[in-house]
């Protein structure tokens, strides 16, 4: 979405698959929605585990996790991911241990709070520059996303060119929850808006 404002005449389409909101107004709603979605135990062990590892940096954390996956940091860590990551699904059965292992060790999380803290402390909105764009744009959300449906609203609101496909019983992560409604949504949308 940022792209498309600074570069608009790069942009024939966009296709946002639970994309984050375009305003910082809504930024918390995520945190929110994924601390309602925890029970007590599962909270009482985050702040357990995260006692562990927030001796290391998240710089020191990325490099542990792969030169020593197995030192007591990156455990409690690992752990404190899982138990995270599991209140972005609707259907726990469905989180792939495999795919969860190919996230931990690959993905880096260091610019995650960063970019956090400066979405807050800049009050990033681009709402208003996002109205301005005559851009066709595709929309697809899991009806359970933790990113709370009030962010797709308001990405249909800003981008007048839109349309909104809500894909049931599906969290956040589609691909491994509702990948077969996905891809006919999305290969649907690629014919029709083929130029």
């Amino acid at each position: 979405m940022n792209y498309a404002v600074l570069y608009p005449k790069n942009v024939s389409n966009l296709i946002l698959v639970c994309s984050a909101p375009p305003s910082y107004t809504l930024w918390n709603v995520l945190y929110d929605n994924q601390f309602a979605r925890r029970s007590k135990l599962e909270l009482d062990s985050m702040d357990v585990l995260q006692k562990v590892f927030s001796t290391k940096t998240e710089r020191e954390l990325d490099s542990l996790k792969i030169v020593k996956p197995n030192c007591k940091e990156v455990v409690a860590y690992k752990e404190f991911i899982a138990l995270h990551v599991r209140a972005m699904y609707y259907d726990k059965s469905k989180i792939s241990k495999k795919n969860f292992d190919d996230l931990f060790y690959s993905f880096n999380f260091q610019p995650i709070p960063i970019i956090d803290k400066e979405v807050i402390e800049t009050k990033w909105d681009i709402t208003n520059e996002l109205k301005k764009l005559k851009i066709r744009t595709l929309i697809v959300y899991g009806r359970q996303d933790d990113q709370g449906e009030s962010t797709f609203y308001l990405q249909k609101e800003s981008l007048k060119f839109s349309e909104t496909h809500v894909i049931e019983k599906c969290g956040h992560e589609i691909l491994e929850e509702q990948p077969t409604e996905f891809f006919r949504i999305l290969m649907d949308y690629v014919k029709r808006t083929r130029k």
